[in-house]
């Protein structure tokens, strides 16, 4: 008589994964996990509706492929979470673990370099111990009264070798009340020392900046005379002066500075005066140098006109003509044929007004 392979539904199958998933749940219960113990209630209550009988047939009869890649990726989506949730509690339990034997091992330092500075009698051992102690935690009075005084004491020692870190525990201790009078005495002659070294800093600093200053106004005079800024420069003589009224560098050059300054208003003065009587200024000629009167002088007196030839051309100046009045002045040498024919260096000086030639002299 053939056996009748028992219908499988999804029950079943509920059952198959909760009781595999509760085998794994119940086993991470040594890491004293409480989401492991709480899948395990719920793996359990889920079981109890299976017939064991019946689950015993499931597992014998063969089950389909896909239902057992289905079983698969139901253990997968509800063991995933148990895994990652355990690991993260096994991480936060490490954690906790080394800060509290961390937090053990100062504990440990503290007490033993408090107890080796309460005991010590040196007062560089004293210090030093309970320096270390108090950058761990606050010290407790007698042992932070202790290392005040031992502050003062060891400050004295090393005030040679360290003066500034003398100068810090000498301040450290007389601030606390607990200093002794010589550790006291000692901070006030080295604070008075200080205040004189400071003071005598700050003089020659003084000193050096005033120097540079000077130095500056100085090169800047130079500069200023160089570039013809004449009024410049004797303003900065003057900021020198009230600097340091004995400094004498400038002096020659404020003094020609102010002759220039005359010298340009006297010719500003006769320019004016040229103006006036002879018209505007003729200009040099930006190519070659040459003044447009003279070349029409040129080409209206020369033998042979196109035969000259440029050689040297002077800037127009105020001047006088043979009248006495005022006129434009221009000097001019130059190469031109003669009546005979042959070239002949020829320097003229020309006196225009209005723009015409009015005399030549040599």
């Amino acid at each position: 008589m053939s056996e009748v392979k028992a219908k499988i539904n999804v029950l079943d199958y509920l059952g198959i994964g909760t009781a595999i998933f509760a085998a794994f749940a119940i086993s991470a219960i040594p890491s004293f996990s409480w989401r492991a113990f709480i899948f395990a209630c719920i793996a359990a209550a889920i079981m109890m509706p299976v017939n064991i009988r019946r689950l015993a047939k499931i597992i014998k009869q063969e089950i389909p492929i896909l239902h057992r890649v289905a079983i698969a990726f139901v253990l997968l989506i509800i063991l995933g979470p148990l895994s990652v949730l355990d690991g993260e509690d096994q991480k936060t339990r490490q954690l906790v673990a080394l800060q509290a034997q961390e937090q053990k091992a100062q504990e440990e330092k503290y007490n033993s370099v408090l107890s080796q500075g309460m005991t010590a009698t040196s007062p560089e051992v004293a210090y030093k111990s309970l320096d270390a102690a108090r950058s761990i935690k606050p010290l407790p009075p007698e042992a932070e009264s202790k290392y005040m005084e031992s502050a003062g004491e060891y400050g004295l020692r090393i005030m040679k070798e360290n003066p500034h870190l003398a100068l810090t525990m000498l301040q450290q201790s007389v601030s606390s009340g607990r200093a002794s009078k010589e550790v006291k005495k000692a901070f006030d002659e080295m604070q008075a020392k200080i205040q004189q070294e400071q003071a005598k800093a700050q003089r020659e600093q003084a000193k050096a900046q005033k120097e540079q200053s000077i130095a500056a106004l100085v090169s800047e005079g130079k500069k200023q005379f160089d570039a013809k800024s004449y009024a410049a420069v004797i303003e900065t003589h003057k900021k020198l002066k009230a600097a340091d009224p004995q400094n004498t560098h400038l002096d020659s050059l404020k003094s020609q500075s102010q002759d220039e300054l005359a010298e340009q208003v006297r010719a500003a003065s006769e320019a004016k005066k040229v103006l006036e009587v002879a018209g505007e200024k003729p200009e040099n000629s930006a190519w070659d140098g040459s003044v447009k009167a003279v070349k029409n002088w040129m080409k209206a007196n020369l033998p042979d006109p196109d035969s000259t030839k440029d050689e040297e051309w002077w800037k127009v100046v105020p001047t006088k003509a043979k009248d006495g009045l005022p006129c434009w002045g221009v000097r001019a040498q130059f190469r031109t044929k003669n009546q005979f024919g042959a070239y002949e260096l020829v320097n003229m000086y020309f006196h225009i007004r209005h723009n015409e030639v009015i005399e030549v002299t040599q």
